[in-house]
């Protein structure tokens, strides 16, 4: 089984679309990631994601606890559900976005650490 309850996730705004400033106007709520150890290669980010202000996407993300940090989603292919890569995540107006499993998340891809329950690791977007 799985470990949800992982770990907690610093996050600063700073790769959003549309306005300089709309950093400050998303609100990040409950973000965690998924425990891992270095073996696995691989987890998760996620978060709640709500806009307070004009619409945007969040274009990128970055984490010092991995190689590649990519945005995805899930997909069903013919009955299967599988995750793909892609370019930005919509952040509508007066919108909440949320970042769960089986949906939109924030891929750690090559870990360079463990992650255990309780750590704290950082994330750009």
């Amino acid at each position: 089984m799985k470990n949800l309850l992982a770990l907690s996730v610093f996050i600063s705004m700073t790769a959003l679309s549309a306005h300089a400033d709309m950093a400050t106007e998303v609100e990040i709520d409950s973000p965690y990631a998924r425990a891992a150890i270095v073996q696995q290669r691989n987890s998760a980010i996620f978060m709640t994601l709500k806009n307070q202000g004009s619409s945007g996407s969040l274009v990128a993300a970055t984490s010092p606890a991995a190689h590649i940090v990519e945005l995805h989603t899930h997909i069903n292919d013919g009955g299967v559900m599988r995750m793909r890569k892609i370019p930005s995540m919509p952040l509508p107006s007066g919108k909440t976005v949320r970042l769960q499993p089986g949906g939109l998340h924030i891929m750690l891809l090559g870990l360079k650490q463990d992650l255990k329950p309780q750590d704290q690791i950082e994330a750009t977007l």
